[in-house]
């Protein structure tokens, strides 16, 4: 049978909405979907119905098994894939790490070509994973070591085995006893294999029930799981069985573990007259800012007219979704959504970027994602509001792309105060003016004719930039940008410092419009040299205490101080750190050894 001819089926396990791979190939199944088939078949059927959290990946194998027909039969989890790309990229490592599941990954990893799928699948007999090797210790001493398992289930299968299949006795203390350890049930198997082993693997485990009742031995959540964790090894025993019948070609990829799997959500706007939308970015370093940022909006906003506030968001976490949302519950007519810009950016190839460079290159492809509206107010999430956004919303901006506020700092700086500024950006592009962009007001239906996804790509692509928004904006929308007022957006800055020089040096109109929007600022742009989160006894502090002290990030911000906010639950290598929790895991001699060395060292 032709590679192209044959019918390969990975059924993927999953409990939850994600980012599904669907295809001649790669089958999404939900587990309360395939215990509600299982309810209503055999006696076999509802047993493992009753018990689908202890067997937890290895239901959708059975159920496979006994209703879906393929030539092969592979599985993995919503989380996990094997990888069918080239040798090159993957090296036929363990275990492979990616943040997103999307198409762009999908892609990248071979999981969009049926025919690759099927031609590599066709070569093997197995496909197996590329087991880890654990050096000086075995399987059976990593699952002793566990910390949340029972090494006696694992005697007990082992016993099982002896008594009633002995002929796979060898193989499995081969197994236990090595160095190579086979994990997340994932595998691709052609049928005649698939049945034998399933009757084989199903056979066992429905005995072991008959010798341990893990309820009655008061076993804990996960230690409940104990029959998919049994299956694991299993597998690996049935593959060194597998081995040493000559006739059977065994293949192997390696596992790629998915950080986020969710879908990009994008807000439904219909933008309506009387609805203002409103973008801010937001990474997770300024998320206590943008509280304060969103809190002034609502405390000015025209209780008459509805604001949409889109926080463009770059790694935060849950709970700080939350908490914005919260910050303005009692408001009706203000609605707080979400968009995960990290996972835009992603999905368009640009993630490589440094953070400044993928927020610039996201706030200009919104224009794309949202091709229903028709123009939005950008705030950094640095910025104070003392006036109603509306105002500066309704602004006539005619045809142009974008309305913005001149920089002086950026003017200063190349008319005198820095040469370097001045080549930089005289090489960068024939600008009259240089605008400021942590307020803007971007016309969509003008920007969306003024450039296209291919030439942003092109532009992001096509050179170092030193201030990536300011220099992106100015650069594509050159003679498109309409001037605002300075009141719109002023910036204070520290008196006597080398900014406030700057901004002196900028041509004389621009410096004493953003002197004198001091005493009418309608928004307070605390992007310059003066920050009272770090500075509170500076000369506009009081203005961001005073929303600030609203906020429920008040305390955090006090008491921090200039520190970095830390991100203490997903610090570190993620990869690294998964494989020390195989390697050594909690509990184990082998790691209080490492602790041990690590306190010497550190």
């Amino acid at each position: 049978m032709s590679g192209s001819n044959i019918e390969v089926k990975i059924f993927i396990s999953g409990h939850k909405p994600c980012f599904e791979i669907r295809n001649g190939i790669f089958e999404p199944a939900r587990q309360k979907e395939i215990i509600s088939e299982l309810e209503k078949g055999t006696e076999e059927d509802r047993f493992m119905a009753a018990r689908a959290n202890e067997y937890c990946e290895l239901l959708t194998q059975y159920w496979a098994w006994k209703y879906k027909s393929a030539d092969y039969y592979g599985f993995g989890h919503y989380r996990r894939y094997f990888e069918f790309a080239d040798e090159k990229l993957c090296s036929r490592k363990p275990a492979l790490r990616e943040k997103y599941l999307n198409e762009r990954s999908a892609k990248k990893l071979g999981l969009l070509d049926e025919e690759r799928i099927r031609r590599i699948v066709s070569q093997s007999d197995v496909v197996s994973s590329v087991p880890f090797n654990y050096y000086i210790k075995s399987v059976r001493w990593q699952y002793e070591n566990s910390g949340t398992l029972h090494v006696e289930d694992l005697d007990t299968v082992l016993k099982i085995i002896r008594e009633e299949y002995p002929e796979y006795y060898d193989a499995a203390r081969e197994y236990l006893n090595g160095h190579y350890m086979y994990t997340c049930n994932i595998f691709v198997m052609k049928r005649e294999i698939f049945y034998a082993y399933s009757a084989w693997l199903f056979g066992i485990l429905r005995r072991f029930y008959d010798y341990r009742d893990m309820k009655a031995l008061g076993y804990s959540r996960e230690a409940m799981r104990t029959p998919g964790h049994l299956g694991e090894r299993l597998f690996g025993v049935y593959i060194t069985w597998l081995k040493k019948q000559k006739a059977i070609r065994i293949g192997r990829r390696s596992i790629v573990t998915f950080e986020d799997t969710e879908q990009l959500t994008k807000l439904s706007w219909k933008n309506s007259d009387d609805e203002i939308p409103v973008v801010i970015p937001v990474n997770f370093q300024t998320v206590p800012l943008s509280a304060s940022a969103l809190r002034s909006i609502a405390e000015h906003a025209d209780v008459n007219k509805r604001y949409e506030i889109l926080f463009l968001e770059f790694g935060i976490l849950p709970e700080d979704r939350k908490k914005l949302m919260n910050e303005v519950m009692q408001y009706e007519n203000i609605r707080v959504n979400f968009l995960d810009a990290e996972r835009l950016v992603n999905e368009h190839g640009m993630s490589e970027n440094d953070a400044d460079l993928k927020e610039a290159y996201a706030i200009l492809l919104l224009p794309f994602v949202y091709p229903q509206i028709k123009k939005v107010l950008m705030l950094d999430a640095t910025v104070i509001v003392q006036r109603d956004v509306a105002e500066l919303y309704d602004f006539d901006m005619g045809e142009r792309s974008i309305s913005a506020v001149a920089d002086a700092y950026l003017e200063g700086a190349r008319s005198g105060y820095s040469e370097r500024m001045r080549l930089y950006y005289s090489k960068l592009g024939n600008f009259p003016v240089l605008y400021e962009t942590g307020v803007m007001v971007m016309n969509f239906s003008a920007l969306r004719e003024e450039y296209t996804e291919e030439l942003l790509n092109r532009k992001v692509k096509e050179r170092n930039y030193k201030n990536p928004k300011t220099d992106l904006v100015n650069l594509i929308c050159e003679g498109k940008i309409e001037k605002l007022s300075a009141e719109w957006n002023y910036i204070p800055e520290v008196k006597g410092g080398d900014r406030a020089f700057a901004v002196s040096l900028s041509p004389e109109e621009i410096a004493a419009e953003a002197i004198q929007a001091e005493k009418k600022a309608a928004i307070v742009h605390f992007s310059g040299s003066e920050k009272p989160w770090e500075e509170p006894y500076s000369e506009h502090a009081d203005i961001f205490w005073k929303v600030c002290r609203k906020t429920s990030y008040a305390e955090a911000i006090l008491t921090q101080g200039n520190k970095p906010r830390l991100r203490e639950k997903e610090s570190g290598n993620v990869v690294l750190r998964w494989i020390s929790y195989k390697l050594f895991p909690r509990g184990s001699r082998r790691r209080s050894a490492l602790k041990k060395i690590f306190r010497k060292k550190h």
